[in-house]
């Protein structure tokens, strides 16, 4: 039993004094396994499946889709709804149904697995940190869709990022010898995309693509990286080897996050076409010193990297 982002999901969803919200406590009886909480306001939800983008994960469910159901918290009750875009999975209370309204103590069964769910309304904890959770949107004057947090968010890359991976599969672009330091031993395990460089940038740089993880492991990887201009999470369009295989003759401009960013704020039409031919956006760490931002290709909108707003 894991809930992708819970970790970070229990500590930042904004929580303020006096408000209410849901305590949802999820046990998996069939097979038995420890029980996950998280704590959810009006207008959110997590998603159950297959897949490590789910935010409540099925372990041994390989023949399910990646999601398969969302739990949402409405104003006064919980709705789950089957979301499975082949055929229907979802069952509650031993009763095939695509909607419907969960009373606590209820069982959800989605294929093999049993889930029972216990809910209720409680009044938010005073000693859950606050974060408030704001984006502004622009464009570069190149055209690139982007998205920054406001003057007042708080909200942390890590939340972004959690937010990408239920929409896409990001890939970490590393440069773990940036500046001329030793790359650590988790990225040394990686190809170094850089290794038939000149000698000279060799010295400074290195270039590890770490994709196809869960969440938590990429996070550990990049968390040493967040600070040092030396790591790029990139939303590809299609599958990994391929993605790399397209975007061969534009790693260069993957060393660096400041690089990047320069070139797509002022890069030519040519340059970012063939930029975002293989990719959707990218997410990093600015050099201005707010916690991350994003570019998109031009004409994307915000829906297609899974970005919400608290309602």
């Amino acid at each position: 039993m894991q809930c992708l982002g819970e970790a970070y999901r229990n500590e930042n969803i904004k929580i303020e004094e006096g408000r209410f919200t849901v305590d949802v406590l999820m046990q998996q009886i069939v097979p038995p396994q420890p029980a996950s909480r998280v704590w959810l306001r009006g207008g959110q939800w997590i998603t159950i499946g297959a897949s490590e983008r789910a935010d409540f994960r099925l372990p041994g469910e390989a023949e399910l889709p990646p999601l398969c159901a969302r739990l949402e918290v409405r104003e006064s009750d919980c709705l789950i709804t089957d979301i499975s875009p082949a055929r229907p999975v979802l069952s509650v209370n031993d009763t095939p149904t695509a909607m419907t309204v969960l009373a606590s103590g209820d069982t959800i069964q989605i294929g093999q697995t049993i889930l029972q769910v216990q809910w209720e309304m409680i009044q938010a904890p005073t000693d859950v940190p606050v974060t408030f959770r704001d984006f502004r949107e622009e464009q570069t004057p190149s055209g690139v869709s982007k998205w920054s947090p406001t003057a007042e968010s708080t909200w942390p890359m890590a939340d972004v990022v959690g937010q990408l991976y239920r929409s896409r599969s990001p890939m970490l672009m590393a440069n773990g010898r940036a500046g001329g330091r030793q790359a650590p031993r988790w990225l040394l395990e990686q190809e170094d995309h850089f290794a038939q460089a000149p000698e000279e940038i060799r010295r400074e740089h290195s270039l590890q693509i770490v994709s196809d993880l869960p969440l938590r492991d990429v996070w550990e990887i990049y968390s040493p990286l967040h600070a040092t201009d030396a790591a790029i999470w990139a939303l590809p369009d299609g599958p990994t080897v391929q993605t790399v295989a397209d975007a061969k003759l534009y790693l260069a401009w993957f060393a660096r996050p400041s690089i990047l960013e320069l070139n797509l704020q002022h890069g030519s039409p040519f340059f970012l076409e063939g930029l975002f031919k293989p990719f959707a956006g990218f997410c990093f760490r600015p050099s201005g010193g707010r916690d991350w931002v994003v570019y998109g290709r031009p004409g994307l909108t915000r829906d297609s990297f899974g970005f919400q707003r608290p309602m």
